[in-house]
């Protein structure tokens, strides 16, 4: 494992866990910036339904789940096991949703399809 796995690895015992709803009720939505229900919409990435969508360094994955609840195809890749297997448990069933434990230079090298928005 490298030393960045391990350093996300270490950080998200530490981090909260995501509430189930946010102050407006919705069970999926953005964290833009470190306080909570802070920052604008999706609606800001300009992608259209049903687009491809790419979150890097997802983490837990709430805001590629959020995509995906929106109808996006949303992606998302972390290089931290610990991380994705919260982002798994917790979202690992959400229709449209794809979690992938890769570096996201090497991630991108091999993707093919390409992003409407990342």
């Amino acid at each position: 494992m490298t030393d960045t796995a391990i350093a996300w690895d270490t950080y998200s015992r530490q981090r909260p866990e995501r509430r189930p709803t946010n102050a407006r009720g919705e069970t999926t939505w953005f964290n833009w910036t470190q306080y909570a229900d802070h920052g604008p919409g999706a609606e800001h990435l300009e992608a259209p339904a049903g687009g491809r969508v790419l979150d890097l360094g997802c983490g837990k994955g709430g805001n590629a789940a959020h995509l995906a609840a929106l109808g996006m195809a949303a992606v998302g890749v972390d290089v931290s096991p610990k991380q994705l297997a919260a982002a798994r448990e917790r979202w690992g069933q959400m229709p449209g949703l794809a979690l992938y434990q890769a570096d996201a230079v090497s991630f991108l090298r091999e993707d093919r399809v390409g992003f409407a928005a990342v």
